[in-house]
Parts: C-alpha cells; structure tokens; sequence
C-alpha cells in the first residue's frame, strides 16, 4: 500500500484510513459531514498527493500536449489549467486531467490516482514521436488542497501568498520548482498548493497549528458529486466516449489529436446522457444502481450517489438514453422503487 508524504500527519490525528486505488488515504478525521459542512460554509484542507504528477518538457512540449489532449492549450497564455480528456483511438476516456501551462516548452499534468502508471505509459509511448521529455515525479511532490469560501484569507494571511488577481483557472509559480493555482474538487472558492515534500510538509503543519480543519476523501467525494463533477471510473471510463460522458464542450476539432477521427464519427450519433437526479426518499442510490422510467421500464443506471449534508437530500447522476425526455424517473434500490426527479447540475453552483 502505498502512502503519501504526509501519512504520519494523518496517523497523528488518527484519521480513518482506507484503501483508495492502492494508496492509504484518510476517509475522514471527524466525520464526513462535519468536513462537507466546514467546507461549504469555512475553509478546509485536503491531502491529495496520491494524484499523479507528470512533468513533459522540451522543444516540442506544446504540440505534444495538443495530440494527446482532447481540449485545447496552444490559444492559453503562461499560468493557465486546461481541463480536458485522454482518449484512445476509439474514443473511449483514458483518464480526465489538469494541464497546467508553465511555458510552451513545459508542462505539468495532474492525473487521477487510479491512473497514475496507465497515464503514464501511455503519454510515454505516444511521446516517441516527438522532442519531449516525460517524467513522472508523484513521489516528490506534496498536494495540498484548501477549499472553502474563507481558503484566501488562509492562503494570503497563514501562508503569505498574494493570490487576489488569481483567476479561476489560473496558477502562478511560488519559485521554480512549486506552485499554486485556483483549482479545485469541491465547487467552492479554493487553491491546490503543488510543492516539493519537505515544504509540504511544512505547510501542512503550519495550516493545522492555525486551526485549519483537516478533510477526507469521503467529504471530497460528496463535495464533487454536489458540484456536479465526475469520478473516473464512475462517470468517466474507457467504456465511454466524451459525448456520452456529457463532456463534449472539452473537445475541440479545430487540430489533430488522438481518437478524432472516431469522434468524428460518433458527435451526432451517440446514444446517451449523464444527468442529476434528487431522490424522494432520504436513502441512496448507489453505483450501478438500475434506473427505471414510470412504466418501471429500465432505461439506465446510475454512476454516483451520495446523501447531500449542504441540500439535506440524496442525490446522485447517472446515464440514460438521449432521448429520454422526462423529469421523473425511478431507482431501485435493493428490490424496491423509489421516486426521483432529473435536475440541473451541479446541484450546487457558489460562483
């Protein structure tokens, strides 16, 4: 099992650890809703070193990340995060990923755990092809996450960086080997400190002596699911395309890139959706739970749920056909039919 840099921090505090795509991280502190609700209406801090990091350098840096990305990053300036997919050449989701653009000639690409090793080797085998140099560096690096509509008074007066003009999106070097940017997982106002261990160890140190509540990832998966924000392996998987994914404003056609041509073919003819549903009954609706139309017909399946603390109400997404046209839908749960109806996400929007 592998554990990140600030594991004995967490043992400290005797946080619940659990197994999450082979790293040992902590679920919770105090409790996950006590850490969701610190969030929303506070400020909170997250460990999330188990993500991978993968620096791509060199001459032909731009152009490479141009191939391998679905989105676009040639038309951004320094300083900016790209949100966009991986996809193989069948178009299905290798993995969802953050680009952040430290010049034309370097690159830092944040990947989901669970994916770390498969990015990894496939952005290598793919960089043959050009002047780039591509190495994975999670082990050196500490992720800290603070999150929450208080994270700048915590990022400005605890820490002392000047993040007022940091726009969402946007990340700017602390010195040359670590930096911060307006990012999160949350859907609150927040910033993703990415430094070398030993200072992010420090920092962490410093945030909890000022009172800053430590969160888990089961306060973090309740928070993304709030905000709308997919899961790899729940709403994102190679099994899907980004259409169906619901994720097709992150695909631009204007240059060349890795399974364009099968997206091509599939932009007008795919054949499902993801939505937000609120359930009618405080139970949840758990992953690959069946959804069903009123005449009790299956019609799809649901990828997350979760009970909202914030909303006092379960909610979850899933997939259904395109074409499916109402807002009233049923879940079964353990033999059972319980009502929902389709709604907008995120079910929370804060800016």
């Amino acid at each position: 099992m592998k554990k990140t840099f600030l594991y004995s921090e967490h043992s400290k505090l005797n946080a619940k650890m659990i197994d999450f795509a082979g790293w040992l991280m902590p679920v919770y502190y105090s409790s996950i809703k006590d850490e969701v609700l610190t969030v929303r209406n506070n400020v909170g801090i997250f460990d999330v070193s188990h993500m991978g990091n993968i620096f791509i350098e060199a001459e032909e840096s731009q152009n490479f990340i141009e191939y391998i990305i679905t989105n676009k990053i040639s038309d951004k300036i320094n300083g900016k995060v790209v949100y966009s997919l991986l996809c193989n050449e069948n178009a299905g989701i290798i993995d969802d990923i953050l680009v952040y653009k430290i010049s034309e000639k370097k690159f830092l690409l944040i990947v989901n755990a669970s994916n770390t090793e498969k990015d990894f080797n496939w952005i290598f085998a793919h960089s043959k092809k050009f002047n780039v140099n591509v190495k994975n560096v999670t082990d050196k690096y500490v992720l800290i996450a603070i999150q929450g509509p208080k994270s700048i008074e915590v990022v400005e007066k605890i820490l002392n960086i000047d993040v007022k003009d940091l726009s969402y999106y946007s990340f700017k070097e602390i010195d040359s080997e670590n930096l911060i940017s307006r990012t999160g997982y949350t859907g609150e106002l927040g910033y993703e400190i990415f430094v070398k261990n030993e200072i992010g160890l420090n920092i962490w140190k410093k945030l909890l002596e000022n009172g800053i509540k430590p969160c888990g990832l089961g306060a973090r998966d309740v928070l993304r699911l709030e905000a709308g924000m997919p899961l790899y392996g729940n709403e994102l998987s190679e099994d899907l395309n980004p259409f169906d994914a619901g994720f097709e404003k992150f695909v631009k056609f204007d240059k060349n890139f890795v399974g364009k041509e099968k997206l091509l073919k599939l932009k007008d003819s795919h054949k499902f959706k993801r939505i937000g549903f609120v359930m009618e009954t405080q139970r949840i609706a758990r992953h690959l739970s069946e959804i069903y139309n009123e005449n009790y017909e299956k019609i799809g399946y649901v990828s997350s749920g979760t009970f909202s603390f914030y909303l006092n109400k379960s909610i979850g997404m899933g997939f259904i056909p395109k074409e499916f046209d109402s807002k009233k839908i049923k879940i079964k749960l353990q033999d059972k039919f319980y009502d929902a109806s389709i709604v907008e996400i995120p079910f929370i929007k804060k800016f």
